[in-house]
């Protein structure tokens, strides 16, 4: 591709349909929007919109990230959301990420984020350590530890594990279970989940999305969510 073709800008939306195993709890639904445009440097700017309902309720939330090249073995993000009146959503939540590979040919990458969410009464602390292995060009596995801390709950310590595959062509697929915990309307409980999506390429300007999770929360509900999305390039 020549420098004329490089494309600078990506578009997403997604949808999302979550249902519960008991038929009196009303469906979740959740719709996504993010533009985002490239710089030099290694540098992506990104702006982002979310509108959830919950049991009859809606919450609007807007943020913006920042992803930066730092050097040939480091990148890094940062990411702030705001949502002045929300009913279930934190009113606000930063994010930071740092990834560290040698190089190309090093089989191994680690990770890590924090991340801090704030409600009208209780702050929420997460710390994500993580290390990625990638066997060849085609899978590769992910290990992440999940230390979550509150002022209502004391700190859990939990583990997510996850596989990515590429088996060439224009798909890739993705599949994971984590035993964590989750902050769900101000509240921290235990979720069981399994999850899986996919990925393919339709063109060069443009990508579909699925994914699939199943959690089984310690209020004894199971939870699905099924979402689709779409991704531009231009």
């Amino acid at each position: 591709m020549s420098r004329a073709e490089v494309r600078l800008w990506r578009a997403d939306i997604g949808a999302s349909t979550t249902v519960f195993n008991n038929p009196q709890l009303r469906h979740w639904h959740k719709h996504q929007y993010s533009l985002s445009r490239k710089f030099n440097g290694g540098m992506a700017v990104a702006i982002q919109a979310r509108e959830e309902q919950r049991f009859g309720m809606k919450d609007v939330a807007v943020g913006v990230s920042v992803y930066q090249r730092l050097s040939a073995q480091y990148s890094g993000s940062a990411h702030i959301t705001l949502a002045p009146d929300a009913s279930f959503l934190p009113f606000r939540k930063a994010e930071f990420r740092l990834e560290y590979r040698p190089d190309r040919s090093t089989p191994w990458a680690l990770n890590g984020s924090f991340k801090g969410e704030w409600y009208g009464d209780n702050t929420v602390y997460s710390v994500k350590p993580g290390t990625t292995y990638y066997i060849n060009d085609l899978l590769a596995f992910s290990v992440q530890g999940i230390i979550t801390d509150s002022r209502r709950t004391p700190h859990t310590v939990d583990m997510l594990i996850k596989g990515d595959w590429h088996p060439g062509g224009n798909w890739r697929a993705y599949a994971g279970y984590s035993n964590a915990h989750e902050l769900d309307s101000n509240r921290v409980i235990e979720a069981d989940s399994w999850f899986a999506g996919t990925e393919y390429r339709y063109s060069e300007n443009m990508r579909l999305r699925t994914g699939y999770s199943r959690d089984r929360l310690a209020t004894f509900y199971v939870r699905e969510e099924l979402s689709v999305g779409l991704t531009f390039f231009f």
